[in-house]
């Protein structure tokens, strides 16, 4: 086979370590690798802090530089179908010098494979449109997990589209699902911060670098980062707020008949903008027309949401109507209590389909699939998402390489 050589986009420092892990534990080899063998990689990144700590660690790092050229008919369709388009975090002209450097980067590396997070930036539209193997990786909802996906996550990925055409995968060998649940279920009654509720040093860093660079940004996004800092001041009084409300509306109304719990997404959330058709207001509101007589529907803000427009909108939409109950904190209590959950494309939908709940999509959603047959949900959680201690292991496991790689180049 030779060497393969991976392309990794790493969009940012929080990235990099577990990237790293993943070539270290593919170049230890394997039962079956020839030590002849082995895997180069070029790291590809916008972000100077991921780049530092890259060559720090002594990998080849190339850092996108920020030129501008004139966009065409092609960058405009990349640019508008990528997460960076939707929200202007880059303009027009900079992401076409970018597009124009991965061309030649392409052309000049000739990669075997392309690595990146979640699929959805400017950058990772790029290098899918090459039509090389493209593997994105992105944390699960499962705690301690994540997920290697063939062309993108969640409903762009590989498994979405096999499951759509109905190629069940077989179910893993000795999963004892029944003992998994309820090893689960007694960690989610262990109370703790999602994982996404806070920033660390480095992101926080490169935010403030970004936004100490106006001129890389549109003035779109920079109207969205002065929402999103306003909320980062204010979402702890706006949330107690919204709690105080909640508890009001429960303490002073009679007891509610069938409950339904709507969890928020990020307003941002690519799942959100690229495969749906409602954003959270407009979800919220048709759950509200599909209430049951005498029902109530709870919903809170998604822990990463800190945008204040969204904080206020959804207050204010709850002091307007009484059937709305607003929540703050973790959704494990809210699920529990529900009767029924309703999700746009939410992975919320994945813990009520292992707590049992009935729960309706209102997007395209790979979990919505893994739901509608119990041996899917066994395959994924005993057979598809990785332990992150297995990109501990060295060598790295077998399975986990096969993820990694092409099917010709293993």
């Amino acid at each position: 086979m030779g060497e393969v050589k991976a392309l990794i986009h790493v969009d940012g420092v929080a990235r990099v370590a577990l990237f790293l892990k993943l070539l270290e534990g593919l170049r230890a080899g394997g039962p079956e690798t020839d030590p002849a063998e082995g895997v180069a990689a070029l790291f590809v990144t916008e972000s100077r802090p991921a780049a530092r700590r890259l060559r720090a660690a002594g990998e080849e790092v190339i850092r996108l530089s920020p030129r501008r050229r004139r966009p065409d008919a092609e960058l405009r369709r990349l640019y508008a179908r990528s997460l960076c388009g939707r929200l202007g975090a880059l303009p027009p002209g900079l992401a076409a010098g970018y597009h124009a450097e991965i061309g030649a980067l392409l052309a000049a590396a000739r990669p075997d494979v392309i690595w990146c997070w979640n699929g959805t930036k400017f950058i990772d539209r790029c290098l899918a449109a090459s039509g090389l193997p493209l593997r994105a990786l992105e944390t699960a909802n499962i705690a301690g997990h994540f997920v290697i996906e063939e062309g993108g996550t969640n409903a762009e990925s590989g498994t979405f589209r096999a499951l759509g055409s109905g190629a069940a995968p077989p179910p893993p060998e000795g999963f004892d699902y029944a003992a998994w649940r309820r090893a689960w279920l007694a960690g989610k009654e262990r109370p703790g911060a999602p994982p996404q509720a806070r920033l660390t040093g480095d992101d926080l860093a490169e935010k403030l670098g970004q936004l100490l660079t106006p001129w890389r940004m549109t003035p779109r996004y920079i109207a969205f980062s002065a929402d999103r800092a306003l909320g980062y001041l204010l979402k702890r009084p706006v949330t107690a707020a919204l709690a105080a409300l909640g508890k009001a509306r429960e303490r002073g109304g009679r007891a509610p008949g069938r409950l339904t719990y709507l969890p928020q997404q990020v307003s941002s959330d690519s799942q959100l903008l690229f495969h749906a058709a409602h954003d959270n207001r407009s979800a919220l509101r048709l759950a509200l027309c599909q209430l049951p007589r005498g029902g109530a529907l709870v919903s809170n803000l998604h822990p990463a949401e800190h945008r204040l427009s969204q904080m206020l909108a959804f207050g204010w939409m709850a002091l307007r109507e009484p059937r709305l109950i607003p929540a703050a904190g973790p959704s494990w209590p809210l699920l529990t209590r529900a009767e029924e959950v309703v999700t746009i494309n939410s992975t919320v939908g994945l813990e009520a389909g292992i707590l049992g709940r009935p729960c309706r999509f209102l997007g395209r959603s790979l979990f919505e699939r893994l739901l509608a047959e119990p041996a899917l949900l066994t395959w994924y959680l005993g057979a598809h998402i990785v332990p992150l201690a297995a990109a501990e292991a060295r060598p790295l496991p077998e399975a986990i390489r096969r993820r990694l790689l092409p099917d010709a180049l293993r």
